[in-house]
Parts: structure tokens; C-alpha cells; sequence
């Protein structure tokens, strides 16, 4: 098979944050929560739905593919108030090269050095394809919708 796709999300591994923190805390309406306590922001279809954006929307970097690098990242990102995401950031990026050697960031050295910009071309896509999500049904906490945190991993395996 010539287009290699990637394993989106290991099931169950969507990992999400939020934390209720106490009734005086939830009439601050700027806060971003890492739990919420009444529910969590839903993808708009549920989980299920989530995979199959995911899988359709999310390409593999051509110059990774052809390079045979592969990646794994840990996305954050808010779902708002009104279900939007904001503030999307990475977590964490680590690469393997065709030769099973990883590397990432805090390891730094020459392989990070020579892979850099294939971590880049992961999390630009990453980035891309959550921007790209619909609102979500945001987090309610005491009956009211309220920001939370939110983290979504990404492995870009080849097959």
C-alpha cells in the first residue's frame, strides 16, 4: 500500500484533563479547567466520530514518509465556552528513524539535531488538523460551560 496512513489514537489513550476545583472557583469565568466534574467537552458525534476526523483529516508528512521517521506527539489545547479550540501547543515530540533509534527534545544530540524538522512537519500537521475540528459540546461544571484543558495524542507510524 503506496499511502502509508497513520494509527491515530491508541484507544483510550485520548487523554483528557479537567478538574473541578471548588464552587467559588467555578464562578471565575476565565478559568481553564483540567477537570471538569458534571461533564467533559464531547466531540460532536462522541468518541467514535473523533477517530474517524482524525483518520480522514490527518496526513503523514511527506518528507517524514519518504524518510521513514515516525513520530509520536501530545497535543493540548482549550475547548472553549462556546466549544471552539484555542491555544493549541504540544506537549511532548519524540521521533524513530528507520533504524529504531529515538530521540526527542530533552535528549537533544545530533539525532534530534539531524530529525528536527521532521518533528516540525508532525507537530505543524497536528496543529492543522485540530484547527480544523468543529466545535465541540463544551465542559459544564455547576450547570454552566466552562474552558478546559485538553490533550490529544497523535502517532504517526508508518506501515
Amino acid at each position: 500500500m503506496k499511502r502509508l496512513f497513520l494509527l491515530l489514537l491508541c484507544l483510550g489513550a485520548i487523554v483528557t484533563h479537567s478538574l473541578a476545583q471548588n464552587a467559588k472557583q467555578a464562578q471565575d469565568t476565565t478559568k481553564v479547567y483540567y477537570v471538569a466534574a458534571d461533564a467533559m467537552p464531547k466531540y460532536p458525534g462522541g468518541y467514535g466520530a473523533l477517530r474517524a476526523y482524525l483518520t480522514l483529516t490527518l496526513r503523514y508528512p511527506d518528507d517524514a514518509q519518504k524518510a521513514g521517521v515516525e513520530g509520536k506527539l501530545l497535543m493540548l489545547y482549550t475547548v472553549t465556552k462556546d466549544g471552539s479550540i484555542k491555544n493549541i501547543s504540544v506537549k511532548g515530540c519524540s521521533l524513530v528513524t528507520p533504524d529504531g533509534q529515538r530521540c526527542d527534545k530533552g535528549t537533544g544530540g545530533k539525532l534530534w539535531k539531524q530529525n528536527k524538522k521532521y518533528a516540525k512537519a508532525f507537530i505543524q500537521e497536528a496543529k492543522r488538523v485540530i484547527s480544523l475540528m468543529p466545535k465541540w459540546e463544551p465542559a459544564m461544571l455547576n450547570g454552566k460551560a466552562v474552558e478546559v484543558a485538553y490533550s490529544l495524542p497523535f502517532n504517526f507510524k508508518l506501515r
